[in-house]
């Protein structure tokens, strides 16, 4: 058995996810999002974090051709043996964190939702189309970056910091306007980067609806594959948010975003640089920085 059954079942669960009926399609979105650990979960504990029956995920395991649930997990199974052999001493050190008194429970489960929801990014998002996304966001006549409520942050400082290699790269929305408000003259030529995740904005949804039918091209950065831009992207990177806080984690989307701006920097050549250097340049004529000449004067 290699992974390509595996992965073979979650693209057809991907493909096939809007036409499943309610609780099917609520196994399938389980597994979707969490393939590493429907290989470990009996049925029933699979079930109750899927919200769904027992017989839900045999049935869908049926559907998909598997007689069992635990032929079902088979494939999934077979990915946990062939994955990294750090796995044990990585627990090891986890369990450490939480052995102290107060809140050291809790800093051990930050850090476990951190390394695992990096592991997973790293792993399983491929970097020739991030390359690609990169390629195409650098030769943009205008690049946007889109997010709306707490995904806003992130779209700004990916503006912020990418503008410097960046000139075309434009931050939607600005101020207080409505995302699509910011894309009224997006257009074939461009590039929409849109960051989106559970409970996902209405209005980035439609802002992305809305620029696709102005024939700009859609990266979107999610936290599922079952998740609405994935049906409007070309390219689709899903980035698990996943948190023992209310709050989504937002780490590994930076992650991502970090390696993405790397990818313009590093196709850009001598005229990104260039830019950056421009901008270094100014900033540093505006003072713009404390430095430690500055505290030494104030001793004076």
């Amino acid at each position: 058995m290699t992974d390509a059954e595996r992965r073979d079942i979650i693209a057809r669960l991907q493909r096939e996810l809007p036409e499943l009926r309610p609780a099917l399609r609520r196994a399938a979105k389980f597994i979707l999002d969490h393939p590493h650990e429907i290989g470990l979960l009996p049925i029933r504990d699979a079930a109750a974090q899927a919200r769904v029956s027992p017989n839900t995920l045999v049935r869908l395991g049926q559907w998909l051709g598997y007689p069992t649930y635990d032929h079902l997990r088979q494939p999934f199974r077979e990915a946990l043996k062939q994955g990294p052999h750090t796995i044990s001493s990585q627990a090891r050190w986890l369990q450490q964190l939480g052995q102290g008194e107060g809140f050291a429970p809790l800093y051990a489960q930050m850090a476990a939702a951190s390394v695992s929801n990096l592991q997973r990014t790293f792993s399983e998002n491929d970097p020739h189309k991030l390359e690609q996304a990169a390629l195409e966001l650098a030769q943009a006549k205008q690049a946007y970056v889109l997010g709306s409520r707490s995904s806003y942050s992130l779209a700004h400082y990916f503006f912020y910091v990418g503008r410097m290699a960046m000139p075309n790269l434009n931050l939607v929305p600005r101020h207080v306007s409505a995302p699509f408000d910011d894309l009224t003259l997006v257009g074939d030529r461009d590039v929409v980067l849109a960051l989106s995740y559970a409970p996902y904005a209405k209005d980035t949804l439609q802002a992305c609806e809305y620029a696709k039918a102005r024939g700009a091209r859609l990266i979107a950065i999610t936290d599922s594959v079952a998740a609405p831009l994935v049906y409007l992207a070309d390219h689709v990177f899903v980035v698990p948010t996943q948190s023992p806080q209310y709050f989504a984690s937002a780490v590994a989307i930076m992650a991502l975003l970090e390696t993405l701006l790397a990818f313009v920097v590093a196709q850009g050549g001598q005229e990104t640089l260039d830019t950056i250097a421009t901008f270094e340049k100014v900033r540093e004529e505006m003072a713009v920085y404390w430095n430690e000449a500055e505290r030494s004067r104030g001793r004076d």
